[in-house]
C-alpha cells in the first residue's frame, strides 16, 4: 500500500460527513499506520488532542501549589508507584477516551496478571510477562514487541473509545525475591487522547485479517525495512549536489515552491578524525526566508548519534557505510581472476569514483566484489514542509577543505499551509537548569502550537558509573506538574538497569556505550506517541551529576512548531562544541591478563560474569573484574596459561575485597603458591598487587588454580571472588 499526500492534507484522522456535523472515524488500520506515518507529524494538533504518560514514578515527588515549589523532586523509588488502590486492585493507569496506548514498557516481569479494561469491559487479561515475550497474539510481532538491553518494549497500539483502565491484583516487587504472586516492577504507558467526538475502533485481542496485515506491515517496516523511507510520496524529485567547501566557508542549496523534504542524506568521505570533523561541520535549514534557522546542529549530531561515526538504522534516522553496487564497467587495464582492477561504480558520489574492486567471474566479466567503504552516508526521513523556500546550508569550520555530497528528495504540497507546522531541530549543551526544578536538565522550552517528536542525548561521563538515574519530565501548556514523568533515563530510552549493551531499533537506540564510561549516545523518536501542545512545551531530564564531576550532557531535540512559535535555541560556537571531553583516566596494568577479558578460564562450581567496578573507584585495571558468584568452599577456577617457552617468572595478581567475599588459595601446575588471600573487607576495595613468588612455566599449557577454602568469620557467607588481573614478570 502506498501513502500519498492527499489534496486535503489529512492529518491524523479520516474524516466523514454526517449531516452538518463532522465526525472523525478512525479504524484500527488507521491507528497502526500512524506509528510510521512521518508526514502526519507536521499537522498541528487539533483542540483537545493531548499526549502523556502513566508510569510507576515515585509519588513522593510533588508540586506545592501554595508555595509554588517542588517537594522531593529527585525521589527515586520509581518501581512501585501507582494511581490509586481500589479494593484489592492497584490501578496503574486510568484514561478517559477516545484515545490509544502507543507504548508499554517494563524492566521486570513476574507471573502476576495485568488486566486492561477498555470502554468498561475486560479486554486483555494476561500475565505481565505475556505482554512482552512475543508468545501471545497479537503481541507477537518482533518489530513491535521485543527486549533490548534488558528493556521490555511493546509498541502494539491499543485504541479505545470511552476509557482505558489498567489494573493488577498481584503485588508489586521483584519476582526473583518473592514467593507470592508478583506482577513485576516498573511500568510505563504512553498514550494519546483524541478530541471529543472522535470515533475510534476499540481494540480487541482477536483481530481481523486486515488488522493483522496492518500489524504485519508495521512490523516489517520496523525490522527488515529499516534504512528505507517508510512512506512513498507522489511526484518526488531528487536533487544531488557535491560541494568542495573551503575551510571557514559554507555552501547552500535553495529549493523553492510549496513542498516537503521527505528525505535528506549527507555523504562524507573517509576521514581520520570523525569525532572532530562531524562537530566542525554544521547543518542548518531556514524555512520561508526566516532570519534564524529552524534547524541547526553539528552534522553528526543531527543524525541521531554522537560523537563521530556510530552506524545504526532507525525508522527516522541512521548512518551507514556507502556500499557501491556490484555492477560496473572496466576503465583501465587487464585483470586476471582474483586480481585487483579499478572500477567505476554506478550511483556513487564523486569521491568514490574509481574505487577498486575484485573480479569474481571466471570469464573476467564486469562483475566485482567491492572492498571496504570509503565514505559514510547519513539519512533523515523527517517530513519537513515549507511554503515558499527551503535553504539548506552546510558550514565547514575545520581547517581544511571538505568534500560533501548532499541528497534531498522533495514532494509537492497542494493543500493549505494553515495547519502545518515547521520542522525544528536544535543542538545545545549545558543550558542552565530551572532553579525551581533543581536537578532537571533542560531539553527544550518552546512556545506556540506543535508536537514534540523526540531527542538524541550524548553524554560524556569521564568518571564512569551510572549517569542516568534521572526521570524525563514534560510540561505541556504551562502545567505545573508534568503530565509525563518517567522512571529513569534508560527507561525513557527503552532499555533498563543501566545496561551498556549496544542496540538499535526503530524508535530508540543506544549506538555507542563503553561500560557507561566516556562517550554514551541514546536516542528516542516519538512517532505515534508524539506529544501535542497548544501553547507551550517544556522538557527536562534529571541530571544527577554536576559538570564538575566531568559528566556533561548535550542533545539534539526535534519538534514541529507553528509559524509564529518561539524557538530561542541559538547556534553555539565551535569552541563550545569541541575539547570539553576531559577527565578520562583509566588505570591499566601493563602486560597483564585481565580477568574479565581472558577466555581460557573454566569454573568448577559457581557462576562467572563481568562486573564494572568504576562505581567503587578507579583502582581496577580496565575498570572491570571477573566476578565469580554463587559459590561454596572447594569450588575452584582453572586458568590455562599458554607459554611459548620454558621459563621461570614471578606471578602477580590483584583481587577484590568485600564483606561477602571468600578466602582463596592459589596453585600453579599443582603446586601451592603464596599464602591464602582473605577477600573480606568492610568496603569494596582491591587487595593491591600481590606477589606470589617465582613459578615454573612449561612450554605450552600451564594451569593456574584458584580454590575457595572458606570465609572470614565476619564475612557474609557468599564466598564470592573478584579477579582483576594476573601477571608474569621476570
Amino acid at each position: 500500500m502506498k501513502f500519498f499526500l492527499s489534496i486535503l492534507f489529512i492529518s491524523f484522522f479520516v474524516f466523514c460527513a454526517e449531516s452538518k456535523k463532522i465526525q472523525s472515524c478512525v479504524s484500527y488500520e488507521d491507528i497502526v499506520s500512524k506509528i510510521y506515518d512521518l508526514s502526519a507529524l507536521a499537522n498541528l494538533p487539533d483542540k483537545g488532542e493531548s499526549g502523556a504518560l502513566f508510569s510507576s514514578y515515585d509519588r513522593a515527588s510533588k508540586y506545592n501549589e501554595k508555595t509554588d515549589s517542588y517537594i522531593n523532586w529527585d525521589a527515586n523509588g520509581d518501581g512501585s508507584g501507582f494511581v490509586r488502590q481500589e479494593g484489592e486492585y492497584s490501578v496503574l493507569a486510568d484514561i478517559k477516551g477516545p484515545g490509544v496506548i502507543w507504548r508499554m514498557w517494563s524492566a521486570l516481569v513476574g507471573e502476576g496478571k495485568v488486566q486492561i479494561y477498555l470502554d468498561g469491559k475486560l479486554v486483555i487479561d494476561l500475565p505481565w510477562e505475556d505482554y512482552f515475550n512475543g508468545k501471545v497474539a497479537p503481541f507477537n510481532r518482533k518489530g513491535l514487541v521485543y527486549t533490548v538491553a534488558k528493556g521490555l518494549n511493546n509498541y502494539t497500539p491499543i485504541p479505545f473509545q470511552k476509557s482505558c483502565k489498567i489494573v493488577t491484583k498481584a503485588k508489586v516487587g521483584d519476582p526473583r525475591k518473592s514467593d507470592s504472586p508478583v506482577w513485576g516492577k516498573y511500568f510505563q504507558f504512553n498514550y494519546t487522547v483524541f478530541p471529543k467526538g472522535t470515533k475510534v475502533q476499540t481494540f480487541k485481542m482477536k483481530l481481523s485479517r486486515e488488522e493483522n496485515i496492518a500489524l504485519d506491515k508495521a512490523s516489517e517496516i520496523m525490522t527488515t525495512n529499516l534504512g528505507k523511507n517508510p512512506l512513498t510520496y507522489r511526484n518526488t524529485k531528487k536533487k544531488t549536489v557535491t560541494w568542495s567547501i573551503p575551510a571557514g566557508k559554507s555552501k547552500s542549496l535553495n529549493i523553492t515552491g510549496k513542498q516537503a523534504i521527505t528525505a535528506l542524506k549527507v555523504q562524507v568521505p573517509k576521514h581520520k578524525n570523525y569525532n572532530d570533523l562531524l562537530r566542525q561541520l554544521t547543518l542548518s535549514i531556514n524555512w520561508d526566508n526566516e532570519k534564524s534557522p529552524s534547524v541547526w546542529a553539528p552534522l553528526g549530531d543531527f543524525f541521531g548519534t554522537a560523537p563521530g561515526i556510530n552506524e545504526y538504522k532507525s525508522l527516522v534516522m541512521g548512518m551507514t557505510k556507502i556500499r557501491c553496487q556490484s555492477s560496473g564497467v572496466r576503465v583501465q587495464g587487464k585483470e586476471k581472476r582474483g586480481k585487483v582492477s579499478e572500477v567505476r561504480y554506478q550511483d556513487s558520489p564523486p569521491f568514490l569514483k574509481g574505487v577498486r574492486g575484485i573480479s569474481t567471474n571466471k570469464d573476467q566479466s564486469t562483475k566485482y566484489k567491492t572492498q571496504s567503504a570509503n565514505a559514510f552516508e547519513f539519512y533523515s526521513y523527517w517530513y519537513m514542509p515549507f511554503e515558499n523556500k527551503a535553504q539548506i546550508t552546510i558550514k565547514n569550520e575545520s581547517d581544511k577543505e571538505q568534500q560533501i555530497t548532499l541528497i534531498v528528495e522533495c514532494s509537492p504540497i497542494k493543500s493549505s499551509f494553515d495547519n502545518i507546522g515547521y520542522f525544528h531541530a536544535k543542538w545545545h549543551r549545558d543550558l542552565e537548569p530551572e532553579l525551581k526544578h533543581g536537578i532537571d536538565w533542560e531539553i527544550l522550552k518552546t512556545k506556540g502550537k506543535g508536537r514534540f517528536v523526540g531527542f538524541s542525548l550524548h553524554i560524556w561521563n569521564a568518571k564512569g558509573g551510572w549517569w542516568g538515574e534521572g526521570d524525563e519530565k514534560f510540561f505541556v501548556d504551562g502545567e505545573k506538574f508534568p503530565s509525563t514523568i518517567g522512571t529513569g533515563s534508560e527507561d525513557y530510552f527503552g532499555y533498563a538497569w543501566c545496561n551498556p549493551e549496544i542496540f538499535v531499533s526503530a524508535y530508540h537506540s543506544q549506538p555507542t556505550n563503553h561500560n557507561n564510561r566516556g562517550h554514551v549516545s541514546n536516542n528516542r523518536w516519538h512517532i505515534g506517541d508524539n506529544i501535542p501542545f497548544q501553547k507551550s512545551f517544556d522538557a527536562y531530564i534529571e541530571k544527577y551529576y554536576k559538570n564538575s564531576r566531568e559528566t556533561f550532557y548535550d542533545c539534539v531535540v526535534y519538534w514541529y512548531l507553528s509559524k509564529n512559535g518561539v524557538d530561542k535555541i541559538g547556534e553555539m560556537p565551535l569552541k563550545n562544541r569541541l575539547n570539553y571531553y576531559t577527565g578520562f583516566e583509566m588505570y591499566k596494568e601493563k602486560n597483564a591478563l585481565e580477568g574479565e577479558n581472558y577466555n581460557n578460564i573454566k569454573a568448577f562450581g559457581g557462576k562467572l560474569s563481568t562486573q564494572d567496578m568504576i562505581h567503587f573507584g578507579n583502582n581496577w585495571s580496565g575498570d572491570q573484574q571477573l566476578w565469580w558468584t554463587e559459590n561454596q568452599p572447594e569450588n575452584y577456577l582453572a586458568i590455562i596459561i599458554n607459554s611459548p617457552e620454558n621459563a621461570e617468572k614471578n606471578l602477580f595478581a590483584q583481587f577484590t575485597k568485600a564483606k561477602d567475599y571468600g578466602i582463596i588459595q592459589l596453585y600453579f601446575n599443582g603446586v601451592k603458591i603464596g599464602d591464602e588471600i582473605d577477600g573480606y573487607g568492610r568496603g569494596i576495595t582491591t587487595t593491591g598487587k600481590i606477589k606470589f613468588g617465582k613459578v615454573k612455566l612449561n612450554k605450552g599449557k600451564n594451569i593456574l588454580k584458584i580454590k575457595i577454602t572458606g570465609a572470614n568469620p565476619k564475612a557474609k557467607k557468599s564466598y564470592m571472588v573478584g579477579l582483576d588481573y594476573i601477571k608474569f614478570e621476570d
